[in-house]
This record gives C-alpha cells, structure tokens and sequence, in this order.
C-alpha cells in the first residue's frame, strides 16, 4: 500500500506559520496603543492632539521619569501624547 509523502505539506505548512505570524508581528507592532501603557526608557512615535486635530509626531520619542522628550534634539515635549507605537523597522 502506498502511503502519501506528506512530510512536504508539514514543511511548508510550518513555513506558512512563520509568514503568518511574522506578518501578524508586523501588524501589532504598527498598532496605535493607549498612551498609557506607553514604555519607558524606549524610543517610540507618537500621535499627539491640539484644537486643530490628531498629528504623528516625525520624530523619536522617549518617555522618562521626567515626561516625553524628543530624542533627537533631547528636548522636552510641549504637547501631551494620546497614543503610541513602536517605530516601524524597514526590511
């Protein structure tokens, strides 16, 4: 009795995983989440909002003990930011 190869469909099964759940990865990780549960100590972009409406800062920003700061001018934020995300990593 011949008995099908199927150890080609679990490889490319398994690989289909991966691809899945690094596209799924991608995704959340380009997620606006509340800025509450913002980290620490770890460049981030941010969503702010004025009367004028909702803007993506164009640069890094890092939240300290002290409040936000642009972390490439390492000034401190005069806006209050709403949401956040991680910085998207190009491949």
């Amino acid at each position: 009795m011949n008995v099908p190869d199927r150890s080609l469909d679990n490889k490319r099964t398994t690989e289909q995983n991966w691809e899945d759940e690094d596209m799924l990865e991608r995704q959340e990780a380009g997620a606006w989440r509340d800025i509450s549960t913002a980290p620490r100590n770890r460049n981030v972009e941010l969503q702010v909002a004025d009367g004028g409406g909702c803007y993506t800062l164009k640069f890094p920003c890092r939240r300290t003990e002290a409040g936000w700061i642009n972390t490439v001018k390492n000034l401190r934020l005069s806006l209050q930011p709403i949401r956040w995300r991680e910085i998207a990593r190009h491949s």
